[in-house]
């Protein structure tokens, strides 16, 4: 039997506009076709039954039928969000495939592959994939394949904001789709185009191919396909709107009335098939489009309405969404505490889904920016407005929850960073900063779009300090700073670092005295994460002068106790030689000899220091230190964030596994120290993956540089930092690294912070 024959179509829409379109179904429907017809319906549920049972009969037999149904299951696992469950079902077609001869039936499985791995935020492993299936697609006469192919190239390219790419290949993809025979897939390309269009500006030519997509829609059976289509042509209608209401925009490509007639059929449609969850994506986006024209009282029934179908499916995706509309429209009627209530609902509901709504979907980056973390600052936002109607002990109780709220907020960021809930599974072994009776204070900056919130907790007290500043004027101020500090011939940097001295500690200063307090933990927020709070300056001194600083991405830290220095064993790594395309770092080597002098640790220098002799040494020696001299990148994308080792670029995950080898044990890793790595300028994603790093790696702090620097000056602060750590029992990790800093600073040639001030410590900072 042919493996060709068994060509299934999967073929998943997704609310924001791209789509793909993998097709292997063949003439015959014999061996899967009561599940393409329960997923026609939507029955998704009975159709894998179905799937499991034909796969039973047939197991052993043939690897066609094999791959074919487990390619099935990828795609219905991965539209419903069961991303486990598809990459199983993935890895069992990949090993159905390679006993097939037919290389149709390998190329669908190889599309499949790279979709995954782009919806699962896997974009560089995603793009080679995607461009062999590209390269064996223009081999085969099967246009059908060909389409499909380009789909995903376009999609690829989309995703990584290629969009002239991506529309050049949805362009070739429109070329050949009435050789494809597939008025399902044409819409979905046209689909695709329109989403890449619309990222180029050309609403104009949104408006054509979305309604070509229409007209298409309606020749198709009334199926779940159907269904399903027409509310992505309307969810397009939608977003183009949005975004030209938020561009202010003149004219609409999309106006109210005609995006209003797209949800209206997209409900008719669901309604015929009783698709109850498609009623709520059409209903619920219909309560969008009122309260976007300010029609709060009927955005409100059609969000309850909305709410009421999502009920009887039980999709805490919806759920969730329509919470927090129904919050934000009772605000806006001026009602709070139902507000409130319904906020508080939907992130209830986001807590266990989040990872799902941006991995197993080909999202793009901006997904959590807009979809996840509005919906917890909204609520913190709520609390913070009535705490100012209270008094006492209700005003302290508002306060934490906004603090509360926004700490499930960064939890969440770093999960989505890292792609996956590392964050979560150490819960266990963390306590809260502010449950510690601890003589340091922590600074907790909140952005929000009007004001400046800082939260200083001193001894179990919180109290609040408010700026009236815009966003982006605040923005900008930190964007500036961190420019201006890696030029260093230039003192341009104080502008901003005054500036935002007194915006965020001034106001702190009185209280701070009165408490005897010489300690800072920082907790920043968004933007916040791209500078060190070491070079803010009072007009004076830096803030490092007067304070000794730490930082963590949220108020939790793991398994946060005093340093014992009592056997202090390290590993010392480095390379100093150029390799891999990096420049060498001639000061790594002393640097190197002059850590092992003050530690007396085991050293891996040069073509030692290998990926595989540091997961041998970690494995054998209980070393509570690991510093890693070499360069480190940490790109927006953790797939792309490294640290480079003789022979490979270390990825996180790959250091996650190294370091988790000392995780629960007795005597857990420490510290973990990288001297010469650098973040993005600009890029929050980056910093969030810097700050992130011990958390990531199950040490209980780190030291990082936000940005490469001088590597003499390196070696000078990190080689004093441990000698003040060895050089006194008492003295924590915070103050060690303050006194190395201020030490190097008084040297003339590092006066300029660009030498010293890159330094976090993240995490325990005791």
């Amino acid at each position: 039997m042919e493996c060709q024959r068994y060509r299934v179509a999967l073929s998943v829409v997704f609310a924001w506009g791209l789509v793909s379109g993998i097709d292997i179904r063949g003439a015959t429907l014999s061996e899967f076709g009561t599940a393409e017809q329960l997923v026609s319906r939507g029955a998704f549920t009975e159709a894998i039954v179905e799937i499991d049972r034909r796969l039973n009969a047939a197991a052993g037999t043939d690897p066609a039928v094999s791959c074919a149904g487990h390619l099935l299951k990828v795609g219905i696992y991965q539209q419903r969000g069961f991303i486990d469950k598809a990459h199983e079902s993935l890895a069992a077609a990949r090993k159905a495939a390679m006993l097939c001869e037919d290389p149709h039936i390998k190329l669908v499985t190889l599309i499949q592959v790279s979709d995954f791995l782009l919806a699962t935020g896997k974009l560089k492993s995603s793009e080679e994939s995607g461009y062999q299936a590209l390269m064996a697609a223009r081999k085969l006469a099967d246009p059908r394949l060909l389409v499909a192919a380009l789909n995903n190239w376009g999609i690829i390219n989309h995703r990584l904001e290629r969009y002239d790419d991506a529309a050049a290949a949805f362009a070739e993809c429109l070329e050949s789709i009435d050789a494809a025979h597939d008025a399902s897939l044409h819409i979905r390309v046209l689909l695709n185009t329109a989403a890449t269009r619309q990222a180029l500006g050309d609403f104009k030519g949104v408006h054509t191919l979305a309604m070509t997509a229409e007209r298409l829609c309606r020749k198709l059976p009334e199926n779940y396909d159907r269904a399903f289509l027409t509310a992505s042509v309307a969810a397009t209608g939608l977003r183009v709107h949005e975004a030209c209401l938020l561009q202010s925009s003149p004219q609409f490509a999309f106006d109210a009335a005609a995006v209003r007639q797209l949800l209206l059929a997209a409900d008719s449609q669901a309604a015929v098939i009783g698709s109850n969850r498609l009623r709520s994506d059409a209903t619920g986006k219909m309560g969008r489009l009122y309260e976007l024209a300010g029609q709060h009282g009927d955005a409100e029934v059609l969000t309850d309405r909305a709410l009421f179908f999502a009920t009887q499916t039980g999709d805490a995706d919806l759920l969730y969404r329509w919470y927090w509309q129904k919050g934000r429209l009772l605000k806006a009627s001026g009602k709070p505490d139902e507000s409130i209530v319904a906020y508080e609902r939907a992130v209830t509901l986001l807590g266990p889904i989040r990872n799902d709504l941006t991995s197993g979907i080909r999202r793009d980056q901006s997904t959590f920016e807009r979809s996840v973390k509005p919906v917890y600052y909204q609520l913190a936002q709520l609390y913070l407005e009535q705490s100012e109607q209270v008094e006492g002990d209700a005003r302290r109780f508002r306060l934490r929850s906004v603090l509360d709220t926004v700490e499930l907020l960064k939890t969440a960021e770093l999960e989505n960073y890292f792609h996956d809930s590392c964050v979560a599974a150490l819960e266990s072994r963390q306590m809260r900063l502010d449950e510690l009776n601890i003589d340091a204070a922590v600074v907790y900056p909140l952005i929000f779009e009007n004001s400046l919130e800082v939260f200083l907790i001193v001894r179990n007290r919180i109290s609040r300090f408010s700026y009236e500043i815009d966003q982006a004027s605040l923005e900008k101020e930190v964007r500036d700073l961190r420019r201006l500090l890696q030029k260093r011939s230039s003192k341009r940097f104080f502008h901003p670092a005054r500036a935002l001295y007194d915006w965020i500690i001034r106001p702190l200063e009185a209280e701070l005295a009165a408490e005897d307090i010489h300690t800072l933990v920082v907790v920043p927020d968004g933007v916040m994460r791209l500078i060190p709070f070491a070079t803010l300056h009072d007009g004076e001194k830096f803030l490092i002068e007067k304070f000794a600083l730490a930082t963590t991405p949220g108020l939790k830290l793991l398994d946060p106790q005093r340093f014992d220095r009592e056997n202090l064993s390290a590993m010392i790594a480095g390379l100093s030689a150029e390799v891999q395309g990096h420049s060498a770092l001639p000061s790594v080597t002393e640097e190197v000899h002059s850590i092992d002098q003050v530690l007396e640790g085991n050293v891996l220098l040069n073509e030692v220091y290998t990926s595989e002799n540091v997961y041998q040494t970690l494995r054998n020696n209980p070393f509570r230190v690991v510093h890693l001299a070499t360069h480190g990148q940490f790109d927006r994308n953790a797939e792309d964030t490294y640290l480079l080792t003789y022979d490979e670029k270390m990825t996180m995950d790959k250091l996650e596994s190294i370091i988790k080898l000392a995780r629960f044990r007795d005597e857990p890793i420490e510290l973990l120290t990288l001297s010469a790595c650098k973040t993005g300028v600009g890029d929050e994603k980056s910093a969030l993956g810097l700050a992130g790093i011990a958390v990531k790696s199950g040490a209980r702090s780190a030291i990082a540089t936000l940005w490469y620097i001088s590597d003499e000056a390196a070696m000078q602060v990190i080689t004093e930092f441990y000698r003040q750590l060895t050089g006194d029992a008492e003295i924590t990790k915070a103050q060690a690294l303050q006194a190395a800093q201020v030490h190097v600073m008084k040297e003339r040639r590092f006066r300029h912070p660009a030498y010293w001030g890159p330094y976090l410590l993240i995490g325990n900072w005791l």
